[in-house]
Order: C-alpha cells, then sequence, then structure tokens
C-alpha cells in the first residue's frame, strides 16, 4: 500500500476533511497494513529566500506537537533544491496597508503588476484571494491598467451583461407584458435601440404589448437608425414569439439570440464562453424541471460561477487560496490579509465527529438550550471551542498553501487597526495577518499612529453606466451563424414548423436520440428486423422514454413517431448494407483513443466496417428536413461535421492497413453522404 499526501496542505474543514485521518492512518497504518513513513523534503518549486523564509516563519506558526482532535499537524521545514538567481534578493515583500479600503492596496496591486509585466513578460502571475468579495476593485484596477486577466470561479454569471441581455431575452418570449424584460432585450446590443429609442417607440401606451407595437410600423418619431434597426429585427421577433412554446425555452431562447444577431455582438471570447455556460446550464434546467418560470430563468444564472475566459496572453489570475491548492506561479500577490474571517453562527444542535485511536471515531453531540441552562450546554461550548481551535490550525495551513504557490516571488499586503491601548498595531482576530503576525509584525512596528481628527472618506460612487456596444443597424447575420435544423442526437435549432411538440429538438431529442441509438446498436448485432414486427417495441419505447424522463402522454407520441421512422428505415438498402450484409471488423459504438496533432482524442463511433478493402467510419444523425433544398441541406451536414468525421478516419486509420472512408447516414431521411 502506497500513499501520498501532505497534512500542511489540508485546507478542506468546511468540506468535512478530516486531516487526523492522516495522522492516524500514518501511525496506526490500514487495518493489518502498518507503513513506513518517507519525509519529502526538498523543494523544486520556489527560489532559495522563499523557502529560506518559509521555513523561518511557519517554524514559529505551526502547532508544536500534533493532535488528532484539534487538527494540529506540525511543520516540516523544506531544503531549497533549486540554485540562487539573480534577482531574488527580494523574493518576499511584505506591504502593510494604511487603510482597509481595498480601492488603494487595488491600485497598488495594479501598477506593481503592470511594471512586472514590461520587465518579465514571461512571467505567470496570480492573486491569491481569501474570499470573493476582494476579486472586483482588482479586477477593475487591472482592466484600468490594460493587463489581462483570468478569474476563475469569482463572480455570478449573472452579473455577466450578455447573461442578462439572454435572461430578458427568455422572459420576453415567455411573457409579452414584461416590458422590463422587451425594454431590456430591444436595448440590447443585439437590437441596439437606445433610451431615447424605445421613449420614442412607447410613447405614451403603458399597456400594448411591445412586439404589437413594432408589428404596427415605426413610429415616425423614430429616428433613420433606429427605424433601420426596427425593421430588422421585427420580423425576427415576431416568428420567435409565433412559435413559443415548440422547443424547450433554452433552445427559443439561443435561437432567437443568435438570429437577432447576439453572438456576433458579443466583444470577445470571454462574453461568448459565459453564454454558451449559462445556456448549458439552463439546458440541463429545462431536462430536469420541464418548464421553467421567468424567475427561474435568473435563478439558474444566480447559481452559477463565471468560468472566466482569458483574453489576451498569459493573463494575470485571480482566484482564491483554495483553487489554487496544487498550482503554481512565478509570482504570487496576497492581498486582504487582515480581513476578519465572519463569525460562526451559533447552531442549535452542535455536532463534531472526531478521529479516535484505532479505526474508530468518537461523535460528540449536544443541544444548545433556548432557555435556560441545561446540562448539555456545557458540552455544547466544548464543541464549540473545539471547532474554532480547528478552524483556527486550518487558518494556518490555508496561509501555508497560499505561500508557497509563488516560484519567484511573493507579496503580502493587508492592514491592521491601531490599538490605542497598547499603542501599535495589531491585526484583527481570525484574520490570515493575525496567523503570520509573529512573522511580519516588525514590518508593520514602523506605520506611524493615525492622526486624531480624521476626516470621514465619502462613500466610493459606483459606476453604473453599463458599456454598450450595438451592432449596426444594417447587421445581416453571416451564412456560418444562421440557424440549422436538427442536426444531431443532442438536438440543435430548427425552422419553426407545426408538428409534434417534441418536435426533434431540446430534451425529448436527447431522450429519443438515447433510444435510437441503443435501437441501431441493436440493430447490428441482430440485423434488420422486419417492419411488421417494429410495433411490438412501442411498448418498450414508452417505457424507456419515461425512464429519461418524459411525461406519458409525450412519450407515447414519440414512442408511435420512433416506430414509423424504423420502419421506413428498414426498408432503406443503405440501412440494410450497414446493418445485414455480413462485413469484416464490424463494430458499434466503437470507442478509440489517440493522440491527433500533439493532443489526446477520444471518439465513438456508430458503426465500422471493413467492405471492399476499405474500412467505413459512419456517423448516424436523426436529422429532418422539409421543403426544398435537401442537398443544400445535406452538404451543409457534411461541412458541419466535417472536423468530426476527419477524427474519426485518423483514429480508425490505426487500426489495419486499410484505408478509411467516412461518411454521414441519414436514417429519417434514408440518405448517405461521403466525406470527401
Amino acid at each position: 500500500l502506497f500513499l501520498v499526501g501532505d497534512p500542511m496542505q489540508s485546507i478542506y474543514l468546511f468540506r468535512n476533511s478530516e486531516v487526523g485521518l492522516f495522522l492516524r492512518t500514518r501511525a496506526e497504518g490500514v487495518g493489518h497494513i502498518r507503513l513506513e513513513a518517507l519525509r519529502l523534503g526538498r523543494n523544486f518549486r520556489s527560489v532559495p529566500q522563499l523557502v529560506e523564509w518559509a521555513n523561518a516563519a511557519f517554524a514559529r506558526i505551526f502547532p508544536a506537537v500534533e493532535d488528532l482532535r484539534s487538527s494540529a499537524v506540525t511543520f516540516l521545514e523544506a531544503q531549497a533544491a533549486r540554485s540562487n538567481e539573480s534577482g531574488s534578493a527580494d523574493a518576499v515583500r511584505i506591504w502593510p496597508q494604511a487603510s482597509s479600503e481595498s480601492q488603494p492596496e487595488a491600485g497598488q496591486i495594479a501598477a506593481e503588476i503592470a511594471r512586472l509585466r514590461r520587465e518579465r513578460p514571461e512571467w505567470r502571475i496570480a492573486v491569491l484571494v481569501q474570499t470573493r468579495t476582494l476579486a472586483p476593485p482588482l479586477l477593475a484596477q487591472l482592466a484600468r491598467a490594460g493587463v489581462p486577466t483570468l478569474g476563475v470561479d469569482l463572480d455570478s454569471l449573472a452579473e455577466r451583461q450578455v447573461v442578462r441581455d439572454l435572461i430578458a431575452t427568455g422572459q420576453a418570449l415567455q411573457d409579452a407584458a414584461d416590458r422590463p424584460a422587451w425594454l431590456a432585450l430591444l436595448r440590447s446590443p443585439a437590437c441596439g435601440l437606445s433610451m431615447r429609442d424605445l421613449q420614442a417607440l412607447c410613447g405614451e401606451d403603458l399597456q400594448t404589448p411591445l412586439i404589437d407595437i413594432m408589428v404596427r410600423g415605426a413610429p415616425e418619431a423614430l429616428s433613420p437608425d433606429a427605424r433601420r434597426r426596427v425593421e430588422r429585427i421585427t420580423p425576427v421577433l415576431l416568428e420567435a414569439w409565433k412559435g413559443r412554446g415548440r422547443t424547450d425555452i433554452a433552445t427559443g431562447m439561443e435561437s432567437l439570440w443568435r438570429r437577432l444577431g447576439g453572438w456576433h455582438a458579443c466583444r470577445d471570447a470571454s462574453e461568448r464562453g459565459a453564454a454558451l455556460q449559462y445556456l448549458s446550464a439552463l439546458r440541463r434546467a429545462c431536462e430536469s424541471e420541464g418548464v421553467l418560470t421567468s424567475a427561474r430563468l435568473q435563478e439558474v444564472a444566480e447559481g452559477l460561477r463565471d468560468a472566466g475566459t482569458a483574453v489576451g496572453g498569459n493573463p494575470v489570475e485571480i482566484l482564491t487560496i483554495h483553487h489554487s491548492k496544487g498550482l503554481e506561479w512565478d509570482v504570487v500577490f496576497v492581498p486582504g490579509l487582515g480581513r476578519g474571517a465572519r463569525a460562526d453562527q451559533s447552531p442549535l444542535l452542535q455536532w463534531l465527529e472526531l478521529p479516535a485511536p484505532g479505526s474508530a471515531t468518537d461523535l460528540l453531540l449536544a443541544v444548545r438550550s433556548l432557555g435556560e441552562e441545561s446540562a448539555s450546554d456545557s458540552l455544547s461550548k466544548y464543541i464549540a471551542g473545539l471547532r474554532r481551535e480547528r478552524q483556527d490550525n486550518e487558518r494556518v495551513r490555508l496561509v501555508y498553501v497560499a505561500v508557497t504557490r509563488a516560484r519567484h516571488r511573493l507579496y503580502l499586503s493587508g492592514h491592521a487597526p491601531w490599538n490605542a491601548t497598547q499603542e501599535r498595531p495589531l491585526p484583527r482576530r481570525r484574520s490570515l495577518l493575525q496567523v503570520l503576525w509573529p512573522a511580519l509584525q516588525d514590518h508593520f512596528a514602523a506605520l506611524p499612529a493615525p492622526a486624531s481628527t480624521v476626516t470621514p472618506e465619502a462613500p466610493a460612487r459606483r459606476n453604473l453606466e453599463t458599456p454598450w456596444h450595438p451592432l449596426p443597424a444594417e447587421f445581416v447575420p453571416t451564412a456560418a451563424r444562421e440557424p440549422l435544423r436538427a442536426a444531431s442526437l443532442s438536438g440543435g435549432e430548427r425552422e419553426q414548423l407545426p408538428g409534434p411538440e417534441y418536435d426533434w429538438v431540446g430534451p425529448a431529442a436527447r431522450a429519443a436520440g438515447t433510444l435510437v441509438h441503443g435501437e441501431l446498436e441493436r440493430f447490428a448485432t441482430s440485423g434488420l428486423p422486419d417492419a411488421a414486427v417494429l410495433p411490438e417495441r412501442a411498448g418498450f419505447f414508452v417505457s424507456r422514454l419515461r425512464e429519461l424522463g418524459m411525461e406519458e402522454q409525450q412519450a407515447r407520441r414519440l414512442a408511435t413517431d420512433i416506430v414509423e421512422r424504423l420502419q421506413r428505415m428498414v426498408s432503406d438498402a443503405r440501412a440494410h448494407w450497414l446493418f445485414n450484409v455480413p462485413h469484416r471488423d464490424a463494430r458499434s459504438e466503437w470507442a478509440l483513443s489517440g493522440v491527433v496533432d500533439g493532443q489526446l482524442r477520444n471518439a465513438v463511433i456508430d458503426r465500422s466496417f471493413v467492405a471492399e478493402g476499405c474500412r467505413w467510419v459512419v456517423d448516424f444523425k436523426t436529422s429532418t428536413h422539409t421543403g426544398a433544398g435537401l442537398e443544400q441541406f445535406l452538404e451543409s451536414e457534411i461541412e458541419r461535421y466535417r472536423p468530426q468525421l476527419s477524427l474519426y478516419r485518423t483514429l480508425a486509420s490505426r487500426a489495419g492497413p486499410e484505408p478509411v472512408r467516412a461518411a454521414l447516414y441519414f436514417p429519417w431521411l434514408g440518405e448517405f453522404r461521403e466525406l470527401t
């Protein structure tokens, strides 16, 4: 048995991570297996000056003895494995802050980062924050300095303007009388109407839905630019409004947003990434919850953290200390050390599960009395005190993780309030600065006492003006961005035509796609059945669709439709060639992995076999198409899936000496197209 771990980096107590289990396992083993402890002490990451500073600081900070119950671990000194490097004499910089305000500190950090960028543009830089609330001032200051940034899981996705526009789009599609949503949609960059234009459009009419006002025609009071915009977007909005309810709300929102030009209105990859992140989460909510209310559209966004997308090369990464574990950067800033941790609320029920010698655990449990003191109050206080002690010990380890992320340079910044009684600055209780105080207090001793009369600072004014970058009034979506019909088992956009309510898009399409894929895999094993026996499968189809979350009546309608489509498919000569003719090395759902262009790529091929000296790889697409232009539609599908088929062909070519041919098969259309 071989186990690896670093108890000095155990920082997930809030997720019930228990460092005492490591200590007990190291001492007592696992079951009958006893372990030999090997301590790895060489540091290959940081320059010697950083290692020496950390050794001196944390030898004074970590507990002197290990203790299972209080979650205390001792410090293991490291030995620097790297050689001395030029410019590393000032590897650790301490910045005492005269004020608790975050703006001056953020400005100082941004100025230093801009300087480092000019001197060492290749260095990777990170700012590690204890809480997400410290990030917005830093992001703002770095943006003003023109420094590219990447904020990881810091802000709610609902704060993104593009997401707010998408929410307004969905709320407008749900309710024509929701005037704030319609105004926000028309104001969005995709539509581009100014405040003055919206006033002219509405006039004194406070009751008529905006879609009806726009259908009547642009008022004379509108500017020429606004008239062109209204003429462009009105047909798109009207079509989307008439087609509402035919798809799930996520599909309807994305279709309308793209057709209006929302994708093109995004200023960078960061905005596009935020939009796709929200739409993906919204689609999952539709699948699990069904119809979503207007309030739920907002709640989904508020429950998401902005994943962040870097804009520009080598961005400065801003993330929490917990997210930084296991990572490293050339330069690390740790601001806001003086901020105290939020005090825990005293719960009615106090409980704590502790590791005990041997394989047992001790469970401490006490109910806090609400009136007169009870016998359990002393135990409740003991549990609360022990919990605080465990949190204090973990706070030491949190600081250790932050400090040891740096390779070349470390900046520590924070504010210690002036203590009038002791006439010197002292850190706030339960702050990271209090943890580091034995090593940093000399740097704060030089700070002067604050003036006796301090003029209160005026509250900082927030800039409420949202950057606005509307599309040109003459915007025309390019062909590549025009909505396509359902083009895969996972669904997609479709033409707004009357049909069944599932209509092969949205959650129903994914459920149907899962079922149909299983049927085609069965056909590959047992051959195509006779069309007359397929109706016998309808009962199974209904049960399977119900398992996948569909309502019973919808499942029955969809099962009937699938049976009819499969009956048409089994009479197709190409289907017989794919499933009935015996081929060499025939496979279905063939999973392949391989390195392509230096990256590990994975693929699952629907059908593959060797016929007439060639290895075929075929992907099934349950696309539907009505009306004219079938050939153009099939050609567009081939182009759309060319990268995917090319990957299949590359991976399959390594399975044997035969040349590989790739194709799409459309079972519902009876069409087969090879990739040339």
